[in-house]
């Protein structure tokens, strides 16, 4: 069994764009920095998806939105994968990094957890895998009907309940690897 991180569009234009920081932003970067730490000291395989937004987005490539956070700092044998679409898996090539890695089980985190955390959360358990969210390291902006923290309370409910991954705290979160 090899676990994989998986790091979902943590980046500028989300935290720092017109909508200003999402819901405990600084709380939900430090939760995923440490699982970066924790799978890097377990040499696990991790992979850095970031979103490309449109003409005049604030995803746009080549703009400052689209940037992964400093902070996160992926390493040159860290894949960063691009995605124009919600799912992590739709036309990103992601599915042969997985399998050339022998990964069994995903542990997600990252942005926005209504849109592209929830749908590759239930895209990676449709694909047979085992899927560990980390409850408090993924976040999102208030909408028209909900809070932030509203959003994130019923997609951990619903996503443990319905049976699409284990849903725990990030620092309870320890990676397996088969080393080679």
């Amino acid at each position: 069994m090899t676990d994989a991180l998986i790091v979902i569009d943590m980046q500028r234009g989300l935290f720092a764009g017109p909508e200003g920081p999402p819901h405990h932003s600084e709380a939900v970067l430090h939760q995923i920095c440490a699982l970066i730490a924790r799978a890097r000291a377990a040499r696990a395989p991790m992979f850095f998806i970031q979103h490309e937004g449109e003409p005049g987005d604030a995803l746009e490539p080549g703009t400052p939105g689209f940037d992964l956070l400093p902070e996160l700092a992926p390493r040159p044998l860290e894949p960063v994968i691009r995605k124009k679409h919600c799912s992590m898996f739709q036309r990103t090539g992601l599915i042969t990094h997985i399998t050339e890695h022998g990964v069994t089980r995903l542990v997600i985190c990252g942005m926005a957890t209504d849109y592209c955390v929830d749908t590759s959360v239930r895209s990676a358990f449709e694909r047979g895998f085992e899927v560990t969210l980390a409850s408090d390291g993924h976040t999102t902006h208030d909408n028209d009907h909900l809070t932030g923290e509203a959003t994130i309370r019923h997609h951990n409910a619903v996503l443990a309940n319905g049976g699409f991954a284990k849903v725990i705290p990030a620092d309870k979160i320890t990676f397996v690897t088969r080393l080679p």
